[in-house]
C-alpha cells in the first residue's frame, strides 16, 4: 500500500485511536461553554415606537422643509426614514443628551432602528445590561433624533414663511391689492406658522415606549449538547490532521523498501510467471 492509499484510506477506527485528545477538546469545549453562560450578564432590551404621518405628494406648504413626505410607495417611506435616523450623527444627538459613560459610539452599537413590514411605523429597539438603561437609552435616543431633525426644521419653516410673506406682499403691490392666490397665500402662512408655535414635527412622533424585556438566554441543557459536538468536531478534525501528517511520516520508509524489493526481482531475473512459461516450453 502507498503513502497515498494509506492516507486516503483514513477510516473512523484510525481516527478513534486518538481517543484522549477527543476527550480532551470535548471537555474544553464544555467547560468553557458553561463557565461563559454562568459569567455572562443578563441583556433588556426596550423598544420605543414612531408614528410616521407623510405629507402628501402634492403638498405645496412645506416645500424645501424636511418634513417627512410619502413617498408614494408604503415599502419605501418608514424604512427611508428608519435608515436616516440609524446614523453617527442622531447617536452623538442621543449620547450628549443621555450623559454619563455614554459615547456616540456605545450608543449606535446598542441602539438598532426598525420599519414594521408596510406600515408607517419604526421602532427603535435599545440593549443594555439592566432595564432601566434600556428604557432610558430607547426613549432617549428618539427624543434626541426628534429634537435634533426639529432644530433643522424650524430654521427651514421660518425660511419658508418668509419666503411666502414676500411672494403675498409682491403679488399685492403689481396687481393693485387684487392677489388671486393671496387667500391660499394666507392659509399656508397660518400652518406654517401653527407647525412652528408647536414647535413639534407633525410627521414623526413617539407612539409608547414599552416596558424592558430581558434577552432569553440558551438553556444548559442545549448548550452542554452544542459544546459537545463543537470538542468533537474540532477533536475529530485535529485526529484526522494528526493521521494524515503520521501515515506522511511512514512514507520514505515504504518507499525504500518498495525499492530494494524491485533490485531484488531485478537481481532474481524475470517474475515467477516468467519462469513457469518457460518450464512449460522446455517440457
Amino acid at each position: 500500500m502507498t503513502a497515498g492509499n494509506r492516507i486516503r484510506s483514513i477510516r473512523l477506527h484510525d481516527i478513534l485511536r486518538w481517543w484522549p485528545l477527543l476527550l480532551a477538546a470535548m471537555g474544553v469545549a464544555l467547560l468553557s461553554a458553561v463557565w461563559t453562560q454562568a459569567h455572562t450578564a443578563p441583556s433588556y432590551t426596550a423598544t420605543t415606537t414612531l408614528m410616521v404621518v407623510p405629507l402628501p405628494q402634492w403638498d405645496e406648504t412645506f416645500l424645501g422643509t424636511d418634513l417627512v413626505r410619502d413617498s408614494g410607495d408604503a415599502t419605501r417611506t418608514a424604512p427611508t426614514l428608519a435608515s436616516q435616523l440609524q446614523s453617527e450623527h442622531f447617536a452623538a444627538a442621543a449620547a450628549r443628551d443621555l450623559g454619563g459613560d455614554w459615547t456616540p459610539e456605545s450608543v449606535s452599537s446598542a441602539v438598532a432602528i426598525t420599519s414594521e413590514g408596510l406600515t408607517n411605523v419604526i421602532d427603535i429597539t435599545a440593549r443594555a445590561s439592566n432595564p432601566d438603561d434600556a428604557t432610558r437609552l430607547a426613549s432617549g435616543y428618539a427624543n434626541a433624533a426628534i429634537a435634533d431633525r426639529w432644530q433643522t426644521i424650524s430654521a427651514q419653516v421660518d425660511k419658508r414663511i418668509a419666503a411666502i410673506a414676500g411672494d403675498a406682499l409682491t403679488g399685492a403691490g403689481d396687481q393693485g391689492g387684487a392677489n388671486p392666490a393671496a387667500a391660499e397665500q394666507a392659509g399656508r402662512l397660518r400652518t406654517l406658522a401653527v407647525v412652528r408655535d408647536a414647535r413639534a414635527d407633525p410627521t414623526l412622533r413617539i407612539s409608547a415606549t414599552g416596558p424592558a424585556l430581558r434577552m432569553p438566554q440558551m438553556s444548559i441543557p442545549v448548550t452542554v449538547v452544542l459544546a459537545v459536538l463543537g470538542g468533537l468536531f474540532v477533536g475529530g478534525l485535529a485526529a484526522t490532521v494528526l493521521e494524515y501528517l503520521s501515515a506522511g511520516r511512514n512514507r520514505p520508509s515504504m518507499v525504500a523498501n518498495g525499492s530494494s524489493h524491485q533490485m531484488m526481482r531485478t537481481a532474481e531475473g524475470p517474475p515467477l510467471i516468467e519462469r513457469k512459461r518457460v518450464d512449460v516450453k522446455q517440457r
